[in-house]
């Protein structure tokens, strides 16, 4: 239940910073001032902030700042699967390389001459 645990939190973890690095990214690629970025950020955070600064919003700069944020959770699911990915292959191949061979070859089980 530990690894588990950790395994969620991490994971999570991951996805957060790979999600905010797009919007980040996004909001440079925007060039935003230093304010417009800390009220995306703040909004970011909070979903009931973001709804409504995002209604006092022109209706076609709404579906750029839906589109920004679909993006960004896009790449935060990606980022953090893939590396679920690797570690998963990582355990795999540590799992064939380190269990005991009489396992994994029916040959060596109890019982057999």
């Amino acid at each position: 239940m530990v690894g588990d645990s950790l395994g969620v939190a991490i994971l999570g973890g991951l996805y957060r910073a790979f999600e905010l690095s797009k919007l980040h990214a996004d909001a440079a690629a925007a060039q935003l001032t230093a304010a417009q970025r800390s009220q995306v950020e703040d909004a970011f955070h909070s979903s009931a902030q973001a709804q409504a600064i995002n209604k006092t919003l022109p209706q076609d700069v709404q579906e750029k700042v839906r589109e920004a944020v679909m993006a960004a959770l896009a790449h935060g699911i990606g980022g953090s699967l893939k590396v679920a990915a690797v570690f998963s292959v990582a355990a795999l191949v540590a799992a064939l390389v380190l269990a005991p061979r009489g396992i994994l070859h029916k040959d060596r089980q109890a019982g057999s001459p």
